[in-house]
């Protein structure tokens, strides 16, 4: 457990389990895709599943109760990408060998002030060696808790503390619950 005061930004903690908010730093993520296993490095990732679901299970110990009805097998993570790299519309490239727009400085504005509602900007720390990032809602993935669990001691960073993590669930749930609206003439 760890103690934090709430206007630090990030924090650490003596990474007895996962939290919500941790920053971990080179993951490797595999998934589905048209039935092919396709493999992805992530410089940084920030879990977002919820704290009191990753507090109530810890799998194996879930897994293992058959009375237990919090079984978690999966942690949702974003990837968190430099900002300057994002910026210059080349954040993708290593991921997925996709080039994106560049983004103007104007747009990047609201992106660093939090005023674009697809984007997260985290800002870097210097004492946790943490470079500015920016979450892109578009692309979230799971990762097993197990995997997760083996990569966790050697990629920990840091954790956003409880009102910046949770401002980040809250932006996310907005961008994942809007409603895309027809256009309707005058």
């Amino acid at each position: 457990m760890f103690q934090s005061n709430i206007t630090q930004r990030y924090i650490k903690h003596d990474k007895d389990r996962i939290y919500q908010g941790d920053i971990l730093k080179n993951i490797e993520l595999r998934f589905c895709e048209n039935k092919d296993v396709v493999e992805i490095s992530c410089p940084y990732v920030v879990i977002l599943s919820q704290d009191c679901d990753l507090l109530q299970c810890r799998c194996n110990e879930c897994s293992q109760n058959k009375e237990n009805n919090q079984y978690l097998p999966n942690v949702i993570v974003f990837p968190a990408f430099v900002d300057e790299k994002l910026r210059e519309g080349n954040h993708l490239l290593e991921i997925y060998d996709v080039k994106q727009q560049r983004i103007n400085s104007e747009k990047f504005k609201e992106i660093k002030q939090n005023n674009n509602p697809r984007y997260h900007y985290l800002t870097g720390n210097n004492d946790f060696e943490l470079a500015n990032l920016v979450i892109d809602f578009k692309l979230y993935y799971t990762i097993p808790y197990n995997d997760l669990k083996q990569k966790y001691d050697k990629s920990y960073i840091a954790t956003l503390n409880e009102l910046f993590r949770e401002h980040l669930s809250q932006r996310f749930s907005n961008y994942l619950s809007r409603i895309g609206l027809p256009d309707i003439p005058d």
